[in-house]
């Protein structure tokens, strides 16, 4: 089994593991619905719950489709050729997104209920939110990320 082949093999579990915290995660997002019916508004409640599916879903079916295309690439070429940085720098961001994204709905209905924010939930929307922009930057620019893993190995 080649470098390929198991890079593959992950990616094809992660976007599995995705598309399974999408639906299980969607029982509390209909929970945190009946106990906000009066707090926020119905188009805030379809619109969150629409963005959560879409972009959850079309990660994992975009990371499924980059498994394939990963393993179709391993029987076009030598099997000696490993997968790049960028590509598993870029799999680690939609990673990122995902479960920032995920953080950020749940933290984003608890604001709402408690009709303001404390400081913990500023943390956790804080902390969320720039796992979602490093997540972000890792799929867009994955060279600036390449170079500093390079740097940090002392192969600049």
């Amino acid at each position: 089994m080649t470098t390929r082949d198991v890079t593959a093999i992950a990616i094809r579990l992660l976007a599995i593991w995705m598309a399974l915290e999408v639906f299980l995660f969607s029982p509390a997002f209909f929970s945190l619905f009946v106990q906000l019916e009066k707090s926020a508004s119905i188009a805030y409640h379809v619109a969150l719950l629409v963005a959560y599916f879409s972009v959850g879903l079309l990660l994992a079916f975009v990371l499924l489709r980059a498994s394939n295309s990963v393993l179709r690439s391993s029987n076009s070429e030598a099997s000696g050729v490993s997968v790049s940085e960028g590509f598993i720098l870029q799999v680690a961001g939609a990673f990122f997104v995902v479960s920032a994204f995920e953080g950020l709905a749940g933290i984003s209905m608890s604001i709402f209920k408690a009709s303001g924010a404390d400081a913990r939930n500023l943390m956790y929307l804080a902390v969320y939110s720039l796992e979602m922009i490093v997540g972000l930057a890792m799929v867009v620019k994955r060279e600036v990320f390449v170079n500093l893993l390079r740097k940090l190995r002392g192969r600049a």
